[in-house]
Parts: C-alpha cells; sequence; structure tokens
C-alpha cells in the first residue's frame, strides 16, 4: 500500500501497487474494512457481497473490482480499477465554493454516463441471472471523475441483486436519506425507478447547486421527499436545455410508476439535448482545476524489477498476503460478453 486515499462508513481505501508472479506491477485501489470493524463478520460478509455482485459488472461506466478475498486474519479487501481523479461530491463542493455551479453541458456528459452505467447493471442477462442488480445507494460520492473525464458509477456496497432474498429486510433501509426515494426510505420498497430517484436527485443538485430536498432535521427531510416540494430547475437554470430539465424533475417524482421505467428511457429523454458540446473535455478541465497532479505523480519508486518467474502462479491474492474469499455458494455466472467494457451507447469525446 502507498497512500490511504479515503474512508467511508465502514471502509477505507488506499492507492496500492499490485504485482503479478511475473514482475508486472498495475497501481490500483485496495479498499478494506476500518480497523473498528475488522472482527465484525456482518460487515465481512457485506464487504465479500460487494465484491461478488460488482465482479458480475463488466462496463466502462462502473468501477471494475479486479480481486477480493481476505487477508491471513481474516480482514475482507477488494482490490479496485483506480479512477485518477475524485468524487462528484468534492467537485460540487468546490465548484460551490467558487459560487458557480456545473456547466449544461457537464451536467448532461454526467447524466449520460451514470445512466448507462445503471441500464446496464439493472438489466437481465438472456440466462435471467446474470446481472440485474440494483444499486441502492447512487449519490455524488459514489461518482467517480477521472481526469480524462472518464465517469464510473462506483461502491455496490449496499446493492441487492434483484430477486435476491435473505439479505435485508422490507423495513432495513441503507444509504444516504437526501437521495433516496420516497418508497425505499418509508418502507423499504425499491426497485429500478429507486435508483433512478436518487440518480434526479443527484443530477438535480449537479445543475442547481443544491438538492432539491434539504432540511434542518431527518423528519422535516423525509416529509420534502415525501411530499415531493422542490424548485423547479426552470427557475434554478432557465438557459438549461428544456429537455434535460424536464427529464431531471420527471425522475423526482414521489409515485414511481409517474418516472421512467428504465434508465434506458431516460436515455432517450435526453436525446434531443444530446449534440457534441464538449461536455466530458470540460469535465476533464474542471477535475483538473482541483486535482492538478495524478494521484501516481509523488509515489515513491518503485522496487527493482525482479526475475520473471519461472511459471506463472495461480493465486489471484499473490500480492496481497491471505486468502482467496470462501466461494459464493450460489455461484452467478459472468456477465460479461466480450465487448461488455464498451458503452451502451457511444457519446461525444
Amino acid at each position: 500500500m502507498l497512500r490511504r486515499l479515503g474512508a467511508g462508513g465502514m471502509a477505507e481505501t488506499f492507492l496500492a501497487r499490485r504485482e503479478s508472479p511475473l514482475g508486472i506491477a498495475q497501481y490500483v485501489c485496495l479498499k478494506r474494512v476500518l480497523p473498528a470493524f475488522e472482527r465484525d463478520r456482518e460487515i465481512a460478509r457485506l464487504f465479500l457481497r460487494e465484491a461478488r455482485i460488482s465482479s458480475r459488472l463488466r462496463h466502462g461506466n462502473i468501477v471494475r473490482v479486479l480481486d477480493f478475498g481476505e487477508t491471513d486474519d481474516a480482514v475482507p479487501y477488494l482490490v479496485l480499477s483506480l479512477v485518477d481523479g475524485l468524487d462528484l461530491r468534492t467537485l460540487l463542493a468546490a465548484e460551490q465554493g467558487r459560487g458557480e455551479r456545473l456547466p449544461a453541458d457537464v451536467v448532461l456528459y454526467i447524466a449520460g454516463e451514470v445512466a448507462a452505467a445503471l441500464d446496464f447493471a439493472h438489466a437481465i442477462g438472456a440466462d435471467g441471472i446474470t446481472r440485474g442488480v440494483l444499486h441502492r445507494d447512487v449519490s455524488p460520492s459514489n461518482v467517480l471523475l477521472d481526469r480524462n473525464g472518464d465517469v464510473k458509477l462506483g461502491d455496490f456496497g449496499v446493492a441487492k441483486a434483484v430477486g435476491e432474498a435473505g439479505l435485508t429486510g422490507t423495513r432495513a433501509v441503507r444509504g444516504k436519506l437526501a437521495y433516496m426515494a420516497p418508497e425505499y426510505a418509508e418502507h423499504g420498497r425499491f426497485d429500478e425507478r429507486s435508483d433512478l430517484f436518487a440518480l434526479g436527485v443527484v443530477l438535480y443538485e449537479c445543475l442547481a447547486g443544491e438538492r432539491p430536498f434539504d432540511a434542518p432535521n431527518e423528519p422535516r427531510l423525509m416529509e420534502l421527499i415525501r411530499e415531493g416540494r422542490f424548485v423547479p430547475l426552470g427557475a434554478r437554470r432557465p438557459e438549461a436545455p428544456a429537455a434535460l430539465r424536464d427529464a431531471i424533475e420527471r425522475l423526482l417524482r414521489t409515485d414511481p410508476s409517474a418516472r421512467f421505467a428504465t434508465a434506458r428511457a431516460f436515455l432517450d429523454a435526453l436525446d434531443p439535448c444530446r449534440v457534441p458540446v464538449g461536455g466530458r473535455r470540460e469535465l476533464a478541465d474542471r477535475v483538473c482545476r482541483e486535482l492538478p497532479r495524478s494521484l501516481l505523480d509523488t509515489l515513491p519508486p518503485a522496487p527493482p524489477e525482479r526475475p520473471a518467474a519461472k511459471e506463472r502462479g495461480t493465486d489471484p491474492t499473490a500480492a496481497l498476503p491471505g486468502r482467496p474469499a470462501p466461494p459464493d455458494p450460489d455461484p452467478q455466472p459472468s456477465a460479461a460478453p466480450p465487448d461488455a467494457e464498451t458503452r451502451t451507447r457511444r457519446r461525444e469525446r
């Protein structure tokens, strides 16, 4: 491990160098449970479930799980592809600190990228089991932005596979209340449209510079979400494309049946304003303004290369001492067709 990157409610992340048995180094993000929870087996179960669910999702807008397991001390870890940038929450805070808001072109670009990730995750594979994953925690801190303008959805730690039983009770709700759909926060009911509601909150915040529902305490916040009361985007950003404003507001309907039924339908609604406007380039510029140096720029010197091994190792956790995670009692086949790394639809670069 080279450097601590950050921490969340139950886990911390590190910039790490992962070395193959042949001595080939790769820079990755290592995620492990916080020391306070190292002996909590329920946390370990959730952590490894995230790995199993996320490993089924191979898409250009989703942070990829490269490996997972437990150390010799039974501390679970994930090895994730490295996103050389920052999260959307950090970018929004920086914009707010300067008294600025993201350009509508950038918001439109982010909308398309995150929706493409959800469209892929929500889809049921041809065999009926390979994907169908609900994220359940779409929020700015889980939208990662790299210095090239790429957008990736990460942290499926509270995700749930469609039809998977026994993981949480109907009233066991995880996630961030400000981004929760009313049917989820109140009754623990969720489906694809609940993820889309959360996306609507994120995009409203990107465009308006503040969340649609905000209050000094949780009861009042829950009341606002339940009633669906927010300032229309036409009053906040009248210059933004009407198709974008209308699509975001539709995601925020309190009645799930009044929202878009799928992420694909939301993407289709954005088509009237999806023109080559440089949203990706503008996003990259803003990320680089906040993070002028790459995460890799100040690394300690790499150790001397060791001679190549005579035989290729087979242990996927060779670079991280420990043991692989126990097998999933109900293993799922890989969701990735040969070209699944490509985006669901091509957008301007």
